[in-house]
């Protein structure tokens, strides 16, 4: 996954391909869980080219890559397996009734009145969805791990407090596999089995005596780290206990992993192998205990349900499905649809267990025993390395079935899965909360600052119009006042007229009421303008007005301001009238069709057709313009007829087929219509 030169630095071609090379891998993503970035590399190397799932799925993780910013890519690599257990209810009902024809009827075994019983192996107890399902459907269960199961289900399920990855328990965990059974000694062997190793880059690093066993140190101590205290005192800080259950984990602000756990490893194999790291040695350990358990307590025809927590294209999961498929009628690898989890299954279903208890060599279970039992799995031993197959192996593993030749489910269909799934929280991450606030706030920015332009143009038209009325009434109060110069019963009038169109002259007007009256000396006719201007000025500043000085001389300002007044309140009228047209107005949609559009009158049809032809060429049309033209009396029933175009004597018109011109319309009383021209 290269990329095409680069285009700066920093730019987007230079940061992914940091990216790509930080995660030591090539694909993007790292190997936090086992430490094997070499593995990956090279595994992805020689499957990509004959795979186009493959390359699909990681193609997807380049473009997500590419288009993520910092922030938003730590988190694309945090939830891959952060999110885990978040659909149980739907994967172990739905999903693997679809992918596996006898699941529904394994599920409901207890129905038949037989008692079921499962076994739960791992680092963390069932979720309480899972545990609802199978008990609800009336199954037991016995569950073995460090952390006990969430209350509500104590009278039907039993808790083994062992830890499969601590040296500490690797005899109880030896006595499990004997005839006797150990701490579990009923049921002997269990119809259906989970594996439930969940890993997490956030758990602390193993103390030394959960690898080596501290020498005088009595057994029945309990393991390191399991205090109560301790763990309330990490909830209380906010910081997930080791053992916090995965679908709790979610509810803790975590931060990014500590760097030397994603240091790569490709300095190559030498002969100490790839493993480096105490942590991944026990998830080896883990791993390898809890399948020994499951498989040799696993009932003939029985189901394996194994949580896969690592990458979709890893090594190591090759290995793990091409040992079991001799096993079990089919072996399939999902995933749920969605982002809202992330981890992989392995199904395998209709165990053989005669097969497996074969011994001969190549054949049956001896090596998959043989393997679990190798002094190999021993601490400080144990290596990624050999959890792999060949590359002749791995490649026939890797592409089984491919191209929809089995009918389990493949990596084929896992990778496509998961390339939706990658692109997917691609899209949902890419949405930046910064971005998309800044871009919100500026569209309502934008909106807000064009409905306060639309709001004050009208507002100033309409301020402006009332300043052409108030200009208008006082212009012809001065007229009047004009003619009746002599009467102060006139200039009373104007004054009560301007104290009406202005409260605040109303103290002005009152004392001219009361002052005698004086007689304003004649002005020129053009000079109501500029008075009428003074005048629609008084009020504002508090300065007298035209009346009250006598008559000013006209000037250009006044009449260009007048003849603005009188545009903006046409315009105000021409606008109010246009509104009111727009709301009246009837607007024709497809829902609401036209009678022409019904006949053919469509856009491109040629027009309106020729209802003269139409009525000659259809009877009840030429019927409907006697209706429309009340040429018949029309009622509100009629009665069936056989042959509307043939007679119509029950409604009084009789039809002339020997015509030229065809059928005459005639009315009740056997008259022509009137005005009837024919076609």
């Amino acid at each position: 996954m290269a990329t095409n030169g680069a285009d700066g630095h920093g730019g987007p071609q230079n940061r992914t391909a940091r990216r790509m090379e930080k995660s030591a891998t090539g694909i993007g993503l790292r190997d936090w869980c086992f430490g094997a970035s070499l593995l990956v590399k090279d595994c992805t190397e020689e499957l990509e080219p004959d795979s186009v799932a493959l390359q699909r799925m990681l193609e997807a993780i380049y473009s997500a890559a590419v288009v993520l910013n910092d922030d938003n890519w730590r988190r694309f690599n945090e939830l891959v397996w952060d999110r885990v257990h978040c659909q149980d209810h739907e994967v172990h009902g739905a999903l693997f009734a679809k992918v596996e024809p006898t699941w529904r009827a394994l599920l409901t075994t207890p129905r038949g009145g037989s008692t079921c019983v499962f076994l739960h192996i791992g680092t963390e107890p069932p979720s309480s969805p899972l545990c609802n399902l199978l008990t609800k459907l009336g199954w037991f269960g016995v569950i073995i791990g460090p952390v006990p199961p969430e209350p509500g289900n104590e009278d039907l399920v039993q808790h083994v407090q062992l830890d499969p990855g601590h040296e500490r328990d690797r005899d109880e965990f030896i006595a499990l596999l004997s005839p006797s059974g150990g701490k579990v000694p009923k049921p002997s062997q269990f119809l259906l089995a989970f594996v439930n190793c969940v890993f997490n880059p956030m758990d602390p690093d193993p103390d030394s005596d959960e690898e080596f066993l501290v020498f005088g140190q009595p057994k029945d101590e309990p393991a390191t780290g399991q205090d109560d205290a301790g763990a309330e005192q990490e909830i209380a800080n906010n910081v997930p206990s080791r053992y916090t259950p995965s679908w709790e984990r979610a509810k803790f602000v975590t931060t990014p992993p500590v760097e030397k756990r994603m240091l790569s490893t490709a300095s190559g194999f030498g002969k100490l192998g790839v493993t480096r790291e105490p942590d991944v040695r026990k998830r080896l350990r883990t791993l390898n205990m809890s399948l020994s358990v499951a498989l040799q307590r696993l009932k003939q025809g029985g189901s394996l349900v194994i949580l896969w927590p690592a990458l979709p294209c890893h090594p190591v999961m090759f290995f793990i499905t091409a040992s079991l498929r001799p096993l079990f009628g089919r072996v399939h690898v999902v995933a749920n649809e969605g982002i809202k989890t992330f981890e992989s299954y392995i199904l395998c279903a209709n165990f053989n267990q005669k097969k497996a208890q074969d011994n001969t060599p190549g054949e049956g279970g001896s090596a998959i025993r043989s393997f679990f039992g190798s002094a190999y799995r021993r601490p400080a031993l144990d290596d990624v390395l050999l959890w792999t197959l060949g590359q002749s192996a791995e490649a026939e593993e890797a592409l089984f079935g491919a191209g929809g030749a089995s009918s389990s489910k493949t990596y084929d269909d896992l990778w496509e899965l998961y390339a939706q799934k990658y692109k997917e929280l691609a899209a949902d991450l890419d949405i930046d909360v910064t971005k998309v606030k800044a871009a919100r706030e500026k569209k309502q920015r934008a909106k807000r600052e064009t409905d306060e332009a639309k709001l004050e143009k009208p507002e100033k038209l309409e301020k402006s119009g009332k300043t052409a009325k108030a200009k208008t009434k006082a212009d012809g109060s001065r007229k009047a006042s004009d003619k009746t110069s002599g009467s102060s019963d006139s200039k009373d009038a104007g004054a009560k007229a301007k104290a009406k169109s202005r409260p605040e002259g109303k103290a002005k007007a009152k004392s001219r009421l009361q002052a005698p009256a004086q007689q304003a000396p004649p002005r020129p006719e053009g000079a109501a303008g500029a008075a009428d201007g003074a005048e629609g000025a008084e009020g504002a500043d508090g300065s007298p007005s035209a009346a009250a000085v006598g008559a000013e001389v006209p000037s250009e300002e006044s009449r260009v301001a007048e003849a603005l007044a009188n545009a903006a309140k046409e315009e105000l009228r021409q606008l109010n009238r246009t509104k009111k047209k727009r709301e009246q107005a009837l607007r024709i949609s497809r829902s609401a069709p036209t009678l022409a559009c019904s006949l053919g009158a469509v856009p491109g049809g040629g027009g309106a057709p020729d209802r003269w032809r139409m009525a000659e060429q259809y009877a009840m049309i030429g019927f409907g313009h006697l209706v429309a033209q009340k040429s018949v009396d029309v009622r509100k029933f009629y009665r069936k007829r056989d042959d509307v175009g043939v007679s119509l004597a029950g409604d009084g018109v009789t039809a002339s087929p020997d015509s030229p011109t065809g059928p005459v319309p005639m009315p009740l009383g056997g008259t022509t219509i009137p005005n009837w021209n024919g076609p």
